[in-house]
């Protein structure tokens, strides 16, 4: 199936490509990059609904790692209530982040927003959405929703931050997010002020994410706005953060 008829998008690889046929020796010769398993709670108003975003990242086994995400209500608006569940699965690799699964179920929506997508290894990425199948193809890296936030934490850890990169959306397309790098600013939470990285990426027509990395907690996320049409929509803020032990 041709790829830029699917999703309209035609990813420019011809240099990825070349540059990693130029290392890929030396990247045999390195080990994987260390991933550190953590939980973390965040306090947030979105559309000036108190909610709280849970947050766990863990080892399953194999060399792989399960993300977890569950926004649920909190503070007079649990009354009515329903939550989002995000769950991806990834492994990191000496050439990086390899998706593996991601899943969404919406109990907050009327409308079904649920979704699961596979990540084939022949570079095929399978979604399922309303009870329909589709089928994208990519010629260069592309994540689900929830492991890009993880990637930005890898490449920030290893100064390899890009400017563009392709994730797979909610309804299974292929989209480009453009990233912006704005310097470190200082920011205050529950845990104290944290020195981060301020980071501004969007994908065409989507809203704008701005989002701030902590170096102090291996550039996991200590801020998230969320701005569309020049509004902010929702804002997240760290309200704990605790590495995950082998008793854990």
């Amino acid at each position: 199936m041709n790829q830029t008829a699917v999703t309209g998008i035609k990813v420019p690889v011809n240099k990825i490509h070349c540059v990693v046929a130029a290392v890929l020796m030396l990247l045999l010769s390195v080990p994987a990059a260390a991933v550190t398993p953590y939980r973390a709670e965040y306090k947030a108003l979105i559309k000036l609904i108190p909610v709280q975003v849970d947050i766990v990242l863990k080892e399953v086994g194999d060399g792989e790692y399960a993300f977890v995400s569950d926004i649920h209500t909190r503070s007079w608006a649990s009354l009515f209530g329903g939550n989002v569940v995000e769950k991806s699965r990834f492994r990191v690799t000496a050439a990086g982040v390899e998706p593996l699964a991601y899943e969404k179920r919406d109990k907050f929506s009327d409308d079904d927003k649920d979704i699961k997508t596979h990540f084939e290894s022949d570079g095929e990425v399978v979604s399922i959405f309303r009870g329909k199948e589709k089928r994208v193809r990519a010629d260069g890296p592309v994540v689900d929703l929830l492991t890009f936030r993880y990637v930005l934490a890898h490449d920030l850890s290893h100064d390899q931050l890009r400017e563009r990169y392709y994730i797979v959306d909610g309804k299974g397309r292929i989209k480009e997010i453009e990233v912006r790098d704005l310097g470190f600013e200082d920011v205050d939470t529950r845990l104290g002020k944290f020195s981060a990285r301020r980071l501004e990426y969007a994908a065409v027509d989507d809203p704008t994410y701005t989002v701030w990395a902590a170096p102090e907690l291996d550039y996991q996320l200590v801020r998230i706005e969320q701005h569309k049409n020049g509004k902010l929509r929702a804002s997240l803020t760290l309200d704990s953060y605790k590495l995950i032990g082998d008793k854990d």
